[in-house]
């Protein structure tokens, strides 16, 4: 066991039942004579000072240069510390010289991330917004000529689209296309040229295509030559349901 004590402004270490004294790790030599004794307000690390060592009972007298006493502990001027030095952790927000732990570095980045995130979710889902309004005001215009004896009518995913529709045989519309979420529309002109007679098939009224004409039944394209048909469908689930109407 080591013992520090102090008497008489002379700091003593007491080495018991010890086979080497050792101080800061090296061995203090024996015998030398100590003549005169610092005030204990003015030791520096070059100063000596008593060192008694006790074995049996019986004391040896030893000096020794504080600084091998001190070499154990870090130095308040620029310390190395080694191992794993430990610290209060800072409040969060803290603006001082006080130690920054890696608890307070932590706790730093991930409130900042969370702020970040939330940030850029915010902007994001403004910017979606910003161009679901935009594409909804847009309309564009596919001109189909002799589209076959089928023709899928694709409602857009933004706006609405006009296809203007001039048959050419016999043939059957089917409608696709939209977004969850989100009104769009097709608007189809079907045009029947001069010779006319062309018969134009919508599908069928169903639970999830639904006609806004009376009895709700698919209406009739006419086959005038030279007539034109209008039929608007919508939809806001991505064509699990259209609604149409003539």
């Amino acid at each position: 066991m080591i013992r520090i004590g102090k008497m008489r402004n002379i700091a003593l270490l007491a080495c018991v039942s010890a086979a080497s004294l050792l101080v800061g790790g090296r061995a203090v030599a024996a015998g030398l004579e100590i003549t005169a004794q610092p005030a204990a307000t003015s030791l520096a690390g070059t100063d000596v000072v008593p060192v008694v060592r006790v074995v049996s009972g019986t004391p040896t007298l030893y000096q020794a240069p504080l600084s091998l006493l001190w070499a154990a502990y870090a130095p308040l001027s620029s310390p190395a510390l080694t191992g794993v030095p430990t610290a209060p952790t800072a409040t969060a927000g803290s603006a001082s010289t006080q130690i920054a732990t890696t608890a307070y570095a932590d706790a730093a980045v991930a409130a900042l991330s969370s702020a970040l995130t939330a940030t850029i979710t915010a902007a994001q889902t403004a910017a979606t917004q910003a161009q679901t309004t935009a594409n909804a005001a847009t309309t564009s215009a596919v001109t189909v000529s002799s589209p076959g004896t089928s023709y899928a009518a694709v409602i857009p995913a933004y706006g609405s689209v006009v296809y203007d529709i001039t048959p050419a045989a016999a043939m059957a519309v089917t409608f696709s296309g939209g977004t969850a979420g989100v009104w769009t529309r097709v608007t189809l002109l079907i045009r029947q040229p001069s010779a006319g007679g062309y018969a134009v098939a919508l599908p069928a009224a169903s639970g999830t295509l639904k006609y806004l004409t009376s009895g709700g039944a698919a209406p009739t394209i006419s086959t005038t030559a030279g007539s034109v048909s209008v039929l608007t469908c919508g939809t806001d689930d991505a064509s699990a349901t259209v609604i149409c109407g003539l």
